[in-house]
């Protein structure tokens, strides 16, 4: 359990204080379902850096426990494109003889 210190002789639970205002935009810019590409707008962000902030959040322990239905969708979708990835990675592997 990790924790980090709030004031003098005050420790916080990280793992139970909330998202931040940060992290909440960035799972309601994913819930809109809005194109990458404005992640620039939004956050002043190239897209990758967004994404790679959201998979960040997605990981949270946090936000699965306060955007549940959110978060698990966006894990699967995560995990389906990793897959179709892969896949696509080892057919052309195989396609070029390797």
């Amino acid at each position: 359990m990790r924790s980090a210190v709030s004031g003098p002789g005050h420790a916080i639970n990280m793992t139970t204080r909330s998202l931040t205002d940060l992290e909440n935009r960035i799972l309601d810019f994913a819930e809109q379902r809005r194109p990458l590409h404005e992640a620039r707008i939004e956050f002043a962000w190239r897209p990758a850096t967004y994404v790679q902030r959201l998979f960040a959040v997605l990981d949270d322990p946090r936000a699965e426990r306060q955007r549940p239905m959110l978060v698990r969708r966006l894990r699967r979708l995560r995990k389906q494109k990793a897959a179709a990835r892969a896949s696509r990675s080892f057919e052309s592997s195989v396609a070029a003889g390797y």
